[in-house]
């Protein structure tokens, strides 16, 4: 009697609590695949029904008028300058930006040379994101290139990128694109 009675107690004693549990979170700068998961969301719901694009390579112009919009690959290019990595967690130098002791920007500056993202700015206005800006660059003996990326919210975004490589002639590339909705917005 004894025996179970002990042995009771320790069964008790040894139960884990299910209650929930927060696990820390592995987001240490601004999420920008949340970000574009929720923009989409909201672009869809505003009813875009394509996009006008802008293209200019090496002074050459093209206009398109896109009534098919897949917003997820468009927006990739900026969903994967993502800078959330535990190991770049002290690779990044963080600036907050105030005026009148609202946030009015926040800039994620690399801190090496091999990273890809070099800068990430974040512009907001009443606690809502109106612009993000992304440079980014890659070097090494064979190509050199440079991107600078500027989303701005519900509206369209710009790509500029420059590239070279050692045997052919710099490449310059610039896109402006603009959404379109049904409404008329």
């Amino acid at each position: 009697m004894r025996y179970t009675l002990i042995c009771c107690l320790f069964l008790f004693s040894c139960q884990v609590e299910t209650s929930s549990v927060e696990l820390p979170s592995k987001k240490f700068f601004f999420d920008l695949p949340l970000f574009f998961q929720q923009e989409i969301a909201e672009l869809k719901e505003l009813e875009i029904s394509g996009i006008h694009k802008e293209i200019v390579i090496n002074d050459k112009r093209e206009i398109q008028e896109v009534h098919t919009v897949e917003l997820e690959k468009e927006l990739a290019i900026f969903i994967n300058a993502d800078i959330n990595r535990l190991a770049w967690k002290d690779q990044y130098q963080v600036d907050s930006v105030f005026n009148q002791q609202e946030l009015e920007a926040i800039h994620y500056t690399g801190l090496k040379e091999n990273l890809k993202t070099k800068k990430l700015s974040v512009y907001l206005k009443e606690g809502q994101v109106t612009q993000l800006q992304i440079r980014k660059g890659l070097s090494n003996m064979a190509a050199e290139s440079f991107q600078e990326l500027t989303y701005y919210s519900r509206k369209g975004y710009a790509i500029i990128n420059k590239q070279s490589l050692v045997f052919s002639e710099e490449q310059h590339i610039e896109m402006k694109v603009d959404y379109v909705f049904e409404s008329g917005l």
